[in-house]
C-alpha cells in the first residue's frame, strides 16, 4: 500500500516536471519545442502501439517512436492524426518492418 502511494507521488512529481518545463520553455519563446514535448509524451504513452509489448525495453521503444515521429505523419493534435498506433497499422508498416529487422527480431 505504501509502495503505490510512493509510486503515485513520483509520478506526479514527474508530471508537475514535465509541466514546468513546457511552462519554461514557452516563457523563453520556444512554443513550438513546448507543443512539440506534449505531443511526444501523448503519442508515447496514449496510442503506442501493439507490437510494442509490455516487456518492450524502454529504449527500444523510444527508437520505434522516432521512425514515427521523423516521418510526416501528422501528429497529436494536428489534423489527419491517427496517433502513432494508427500509423504503425497504415502506411508505417514498412519502416516498422525495418526498425525491426535492423534490431534482429523480426
Amino acid at each position: 500500500m505504501l509502495m503505490q502511494f510512493v509510486l503515485i507521488c513520483i509520478c506526479a512529481i514527474c508530471s508537475d516536471l514535465f509541466a514546468e518545463l513546457c511552462t519554461l520553455l514557452c516563457g523563453c519563446g520556444h512554443h513550438e519545442k513546448a507543443v512539440a514535448l506534449f505531443q511526444a509524451e501523448l503519442e508515447f504513452c496514449l496510442f503506442r502501439p501493439s507490437v510494442l509489448s509490455s516487456v518492450t525495453p524502454h529504449k527500444d521503444a523510444v527508437d520505434f517512436m522516432s521512425v514515427y515521429w521523423d516521418s510526416n505523419a501528422p501528429k497529436f493534435g494536428e489534423d489527419g492524426c491517427h496517433g502513432w498506433a494508427g500509423w504503425v497499422e497504415s502506411g508505417g508498416q514498412q519502416a516498422t518492418s525495418q526498425f525491426w529487422y535492423s534490431r534482429g527480431m523480426y
